[in-house]
C-alpha cells in the first residue's frame, strides 16, 4: 500500500466521522476535503473542480432553488387548505393526506425541500384539529423519502446513477418517470401502512384508556349510584 492510497483512506475515514459527529457543517467538510486534496496534489485542479460542473450537481441545486420559490410564494397555505379538504378532522385521514402530499412533493423537491415546505402546514392543521404534530411528522418523513423514488429528480442517487450509465455508454438515459411505477406502488403502500398503523394504535389507546384506572373508578361510582 503506497502512501498516496494510506493519505486517501485517511481523509476518508476522518470525512466519514465529520459527516457522522457534526462537528462541522455538511458542506464545510466536503469543501474541505475538496481542498485537501487538490492542494496535497491527490488530484489535479481540474479533477477538483470537475463535479461542479456535472449535471447531478446543477439538478440538485435547480430543485432546492424551486422548493424556497414555492415557499415564499406562500403556496402552504393553499396546501393546508386542500389538505383539510382532503383530511377533514380524522387522525388517519389527515395522516394519509400528509403522507401522501409529501410523497408528491419529494418526487420534485426531494425530501428536504418537501417536509420543510410541510412544517408549517403541519403546524396550522395541528393546531386547527387538534392532532398530535409528532404523529404526523413521521410518516410525512418516510413518505418524502419514499416519493423521492418517484422521478429521477427526485433522489440524489438516482440523479448521479443516470448521469453515471449515460457517460459510461451504458445506453440512453432514463426519462424523469421513468421509475414512476415503482415510486408509486411504494408511496401508495407506505400511505396504507401508516394509515392501518394509526388505526390500530388509536383502537389500542382507546382500550388503555377504558381500563386505566380513572375510567374504572367513574364505573364503580355510577354503579354505586345506580344501587342505592
Amino acid at each position: 500500500m503506497t502512501l498516496s492510497m494510506i493519505f486517501v483512506l485517511t481523509i476518508l475515514a476522518c470525512t466519514i466521522i465529520l459527516f457522522i459527529t457534526e462537528w462541522l457543517r455538511t458542506d464545510v467538510t466536503a469543501l474541505l476535503v475538496l481542498t485537501i486534496l487538490g492542494l496535497s496534489g491527490i488530484l489535479s485542479p481540474q479533477q477538483a473542480f470537475a463535479g461542479f460542473s456535472s449535471s447531478a450537481i446543477i439538478s440538485i441545486i435547480a430543485v432546492m432553488i424551486i422548493g424556497a420559490g414555492i415557499d415564499r410564494v406562500g403556496l402552504s397555505n393553499y396546501l393546508a387548505q386542500f389538505i383539510l379538504k382532503l383530511g377533514g378532522r380524522s387522525e388517519s385521514r389527515l395522516i394519509a393526506a400528509h403522507a401522501f402530499s409529501a410523497g408528491l412533493l419529494a418526487s420534485f423537491l426531494r425530501n428536504v425541500g418537501a417536509v420543510a415546505l410541510l412544517m408549517p402546514v403541519i403546524s396550522r392543521i395541528s393546531m386547527r384539529t387538534q392532532t398530535s404534530k409528532s404523529r404526523l411528522l413521521m410518516p410525512v418523513a418516510f413518505c418524502a423519502i419514499i416519493g423521492g423514488t418517484i422521478t429521477m429528480v427526485g433522489s440524489g442517487p438516482l440523479i448521479i446513477l443516470n448521469e453515471f450509465m449515460a457517460s459510461a455508454g451504458h445506453g440512453a438515459q432514463y426519462h424523469l418517470f421513468s421509475v414512476a411505477p415503482v415510486g408509486l406502488a411504494l408511496l401508495v403502500a407506505a400511505v396504507l401502512f401508516f394509515r392501518s398503523l394509526c388505526t390500530s394504535l388509536a383502537s389500542h389507546w382507546q382500550r388503555k384508556a377504558f381500563w386505566s384506572t380513572q375510567n374504572l373508578l367513574s364505573q364503580y361510582l355510577r354503579h354505586r349510584r345506580s344501587i342505592f
